[in-house]
């Protein structure tokens, strides 16, 4: 049990308790990697539930852990909520399904109120979690250097994409997502799924990679070109180019996740581009390759040191082309810094 980050959850806890059933959020507290447990966490203390494999694998790993063995884990839960007084249960509402939600009302007589604490909490990272990221960045920057050397006309984009998931796996890492690799046309699809198309002459090329080590996640996408680029992929990747240097530059503490969004499109909307520039300017990552904040003009998260952001703005010509640019970005204590440079 990671009792530093308990106590940071415990801290923004004023009354009731808190359920945590996420993969993510209970490695992040309990640092188990694990599934299919949970973990209630009050102001003086905590408790786990678990069906009894998770159980017996959770006491060998958490010596002393106050864990609850249960061949019924809402029934358990419920009865645990009932004998202790727990009217007030805090949930991430996109973490608990809604029929868990009317059970718990209904079972316990619990008020179920929104809140993500684990979230909140993960949003700055700590020394081994930044250790982690670093070692993963390292790994991906590495991948796409061995991936541009790959691309040469007759390779497929399916090709490329499992010699990079082979790279992570020879260097003791896990693809945090599908590699997306898109030749031509395709790189207009931001999520573009890896198909059999083959690499030509002049083609445009478009790679987004991220690995995984000890959990913790990288995030990277550079777009290049094979042979001649023609004036209008030019001026379109120099656009892109701007507003992602623009976009890091406005990355510090006390800028809001918003006003990084701001920049970068403020940048491709003047040039006519806005309505191409489809996905926010980034997101956080750390346990997940999507995690808040989300550099959107919605989100006002203020940016804080140790925070890690991705920046990624992009341009999608449908049936043409795309340019999209992205590292991963620690938010430092005077600004920012680049980690997958």
């Amino acid at each position: 049990m990671r009792l530093d980050r308990l106590k940071i959850v415990q801290s923004m806890l004023k009354s009731g308790c808190y359920l945590v059933n996420s993969a993510p959020d209970l490695f992040y507290i309990t640092g188990v990697n694990l599934d299919g447990y949970w973990l209630c966490v009050t102001k003086s203390g905590y408790e786990i539930f678990a069906p009894p494999l998770a159980a017996e694998h959770l006491q060998r790993v958490l010596p002393g852990a106050r864990i609850n063995n249960c061949e019924e884990l809402f029934l358990t839960f419920s009865a645990y909520l009932k004998k202790n007084g727990f009217k007030k249960v805090f949930v991430n509402p996109s973490r608990v399904s809604l029929a868990l939600a009317r059970k718990l009302r209904k079972s316990a007589g619990a008020e179920l109120l929104d809140c993500d604490f684990a979230g909140q909490a993960r949003l700055v990272k700590d020394n081994s979690e930044l250790e982690n990221i670093k070692k993963a960045c390292k790994i991906t920057l590495n991948a796409f250097k061995y991936a541009r050397q790959l691309a040469k006309p007759g390779i497929t984009e399916t090709e490329i994409s499992f010699k990079i998931e082979e790279y992570f796996a020879k260097n003791l890492a896990r693809a945090a997502f599908l590699p997306i690799v898109a030749f031509g046309p395709n790189t207009a699809n931001p999520h573009h799924l890896s198909s059999e198309r083959k690499l030509a002459g002049n083609d445009i090329v478009l790679i987004d990679i991220g690995c995984s080590v000890n959990g913790y996640c990288s995030d990277l996408t550079r777009t290049f070109f094979l042979g001649k680029i023609n004036a209008q992929k030019k001026q379109v990747y120099n656009l892109v180019k701007n507003a992602y240097s623009r976009a890091v530059k406005s990355v510090k503490p006390g800028a809001s996740a918003s006003q990084v969004d701001k920049t970068a499109r403020r940048v491709i909307s003047r040039k006519g581009y806005g309505r191409q520039f489809i996905h926010s300017t980034g997101h956080g990552v750390g346990l997940e390759i999507h995690e808040a904040p989300r550099l959107s003009k919605s989100d006002k998260t203020v940016l804080r040191p140790n925070m890690v952001v991705t920046v990624e703005p992009g341009v999608y010509l449908s049936g043409e082309f795309g340019v999209r640019i992205e590292d991963s970005v620690l938010v430092t204590k005077n600004g920012r810094k680049v980690l997958t440079q």
